[in-house]
């Protein structure tokens, strides 16, 4: 009996300590905060490659995503989920702070996809967001409009965060 007790005893241990591994620190959980809730994505931004900047007009009424917990779903243009779902991943421990997306889900399926690495910082308007090309790596500081460095290739993602029902 006492066997038992003991065996129960244990078992509901480790389910409490794999609960809690489930959960990020208090500190990374507070960042992710800090990203919940709606947001529009502009289409447009900076790229520099190589030296050189190309710069696209942002576009108005650009897709929307939601972030929940650490998913960023994509909504369709009536606002509901489209089926294309990304993980996040934050590093708050790196300076500039690093986000890493990566594809989980495609019309509802899910996929492996290679994750695409960047730095992000969180400002009173909202996120500045800026990815390494194709598949590379964060770049390792934030780019500068027209001045294109040589040793930092990246794009800017231009995203705003939006409210219920605002067009």
């Amino acid at each position: 009996m006492r066997s038992i007790t003991l065996l129960s005893g244990l078992l509901l241990l480790v389910a409490a300590v794999a609960s809690r591994a489930d959960e990020p620190p208090a500190e990374l959980q507070a960042e992710l905060n800090k990203l919940q809730g709606l947001w529009q994505d502009h289409l447009g931004g900076a790229e520099h490659r190589n030296g050189e900047e190309v710069v696209r007009q942002p576009v108005h009424g650009g897709p929307c995503f939601f972030i929940c917990g650490d998913r960023l779903i994509w909504l369709t243009d009536d606002g509901q989920p489209s089926g294309r779902e990304e993980r996040l991943t934050l590093d708050i421990k790196t300076d500039p702070k690093r986000i890493t997306r990566t594809l989980v889900l495609v019309d509802g399926k899910k996929v492996a996809a290679a994750p695409v690495h960047g730095i992000y910082e969180v400002t009173e308007s909202g996120l500045r967001v800026q990815f390494g090309l194709d598949g590379g790596p964060a770049p390792r500081r934030f780019l500068v409009g027209n001045k294109p460095d040589k040793e930092v290739d990246g794009q800017v993602w231009l995203i705003s965060r939006k409210k219920l029902g605002e067009k």
